[in-house]
């Protein structure tokens, strides 16, 4: 039986089939009996050659039988008196390499192919420090709510007045910052408010007794810039701004709000480049998941510090902070997300948000208020002035007088009484004008009287804003280094084996269609399979 020889170079679980016909030694074999097909005995004689040694032998160590149509390793050699005896066994893979890999398994692992989401826990994570990268906000101080970013931001004060439909209800302005520092001033300037209807009081009275901040409900910082509430049409600009019963003209133009009766949300979206393991291309993007990846943001006031599930990040590419703050609370939450559908930002929704935060954006500024303890009757208001003014009965007598005449003709104008009717009141009265020092005398004694100043709301702080940066980073740690000749990579995906090359390793390689081999050499190719093996 013709036997070519063979010296080959390869695994014992490859595919390799060696020219044989070029690279072989044909010889003459004798098939020892009793013997079986897939570990064949055979013996030569004389030896190979008369001048062979046994290292000239031993040298082969393959070898293809036509006959048999197999391909066999050479387990042994025997040499005994003139006899050379090869032991051999069936190389499977080689034998039936065509058929074998006409199959299609679910390949596990492969050297050619692989899924790069997969994640390959076969390399343990290294001891050494992580990679530390990170995305930040482009902008000034690097948070997009950091006020030095827009002109100091934007104040939204909620003021009760009487003006149209919104009457008794609190209608909204913003102002910028020299504007509402110039309206507090107005305010405390009392003849901006009062106007013709006080010139019979004097100033120092009104301060003691009425507090015009009574009026202002709630002042809220907000770091924005007016311009973008005009951009989006929310507010009109004014220069007439209502407190209570009265109207005044500012200094700076303020804004009124287009409904301050319906919440006005102010929709803001921060897109931030999601960083990525350094071997994230190289090895597969399993790389950004845990172990090998872990990520943390940040978006003050929402987040300070938060670690995001890297597999949510997966396959993204940028990670945005979409936030809506009610403009008149100055309350806000924030979607923390990797997707996003709308136009603009009058519909912008998230899409799976990773984390849903809501804060306070808005800082609450304090308001002062002056309350005073008045008496009980404008009778005992005029006894403390007379008390000033003299204690005789006479000086009491007259300023009473004159307090009376004044008290008349305001109640007259108040109530529309004709003229002539009036004149009356004042003949049975004795009417008399009120001095300047009767008016000092009573507002002296009025702000004599306890009088307080006492702060509604709590003070906040915008301090945090710009020393908080709105950032995503990640911090890397690397793998013990991959063999991806020897061991590929995860594939996990049926394919057709002659698509692959090189390592190939597949899960329960059953039913195997090879025509003609025997099921012990079905065993052992699925055997190889499920081991590894190495298409060549």
């Amino acid at each position: 039986m013709d036997i070519y020889l063979m010296a080959v170079q390869k695994g014992s679980n490859s595919t390799y089939q060696p020219a044989y016909q070029t690279t072989g030694t044909k010889l003459e074999g004798q098939l020892k009996a009793p013997t079986d097909i897939l570990n064949p005995v055979f013996s030569f004689l004389p030896k190979l050659k008369e001048t062979d040694t046994m290292a000239d032998i031993c040298r082969y160590n393959y070898c293809y039988i036509p006959a048999l149509s197999r391909y066999y390793w050479i387990k042994d050699w025997v040499l005994q008196e003139n006899f050379t005896t090869a032991y051999m066994t069936v190389d499977v893979l080689a034998s039936w390499k065509t058929q074998l890999l006409a199959n299609s398994c679910y390949v596990l692992r492969a050297a050619s192919d692989y899924n790069g989401f997969i994640k390959d826990t076969k390399y343990p994570v290294t001891a050494g420090a992580p990679t530390v990268t990170g995305s930040v906000f482009q902008g000034t101080n690097y948070n997009p709510l950091n006020p030095a970013a827009n002109s100091y931001g934007i104040y939204i004060l909620g003021i009760i007045n009487s003006r149209g439909s919104l009457s008794g209800c609190v209608e909204y302005y913003a102002m910028s910052y020299l504007t509402f520092m110039n309206f507090c001033q107005q305010l405390f300037t009392l003849s901006n408010i009062w106007g013709s209807q006080g010139a019979d009081l004097a100033d120092a009275l009104k301060e003691a007794i009425t507090d015009p901040f009574q009026y202002i409900v709630s002042v809220i910082w907000l770091p924005y810039d007016i311009y973008d509430f005009g951009a989006r049409q929310y507010v009109t600009g004014t220069n007439t701004v209502y407190v209570g019963y009265n109207q005044f003209t500012t200094t700076g133009q303020a804004w009124s709000f287009t409904n301050s009766l319906l919440a006005v949300e102010f929709t803001n979206v921060v897109g931030l480049t999601i960083p990525r393991h350094p071997l994230d291309v190289s090895r597969g993007a399993y790389m950004d998941l845990e172990p090998f990846s872990r990520y943390w943001c940040s978006f003050y006031p929402f987040a300070d510090m938060i670690e995001l599930d890297s597999t949510l990040l997966q396959g993204k590419s940028t990670l945005y902070f979409l936030y809506t703050i009610d403009l008149r609370t100055g309350k806000g939450i924030c979607n923390i997300t990797t997707d996003f559908t709308g136009s603009d930002a009058t519909d912008w929704r998230a899409v799976r948000p990773l984390r849903v935060i809501e804060a306070q954006v808005g800082v609450p500024i304090p308001i002062a208020a002056i309350h005073t303890a008045l008496p009980q009757s404008l009778g005992q208001l005029t006894i403390n002035a007379v008390t000033a003014a003299g204690s005789e009965f006479g000086g009491f007598k007259q300023i009473f007088k004159r307090l009376s005449s004044s008290m008349a003709k305001a109640m007259g104008n108040w109530m529309d009484i004709p003229e002539d009717a009036m004149q009356q009141v004042y003949e049975n009265i004795g009417a008399e004008p009120i001095t300047a020092q009767d008016t000092a005398d009573v507002a002296s004694s009025t702000l004599a009287m306890k009088s307080t100043a006492e702060i509604t709301g709590s003070q906040g702080t915008i301090s945090f804003f710009s020393r908080q940066v709105c950032a995503v980073w990640g911090a890397f740690y690397n793998p013990a280094p991959d063999d991806l000749a020897r061991f590929g990579r995860p594939l996990c995906s049926s394919r057709v084996l002659n698509t692959l090359s090189g390592f190939v390793m597949c899960e329960r390689p059953k039913n195997l269609l090879v025509n003609q081999a025997t099921i012990t050499e079905l065993t052992e190719m699925a055997n190889l399979l499920a081991e590894g093996i190495y298409i060549e």
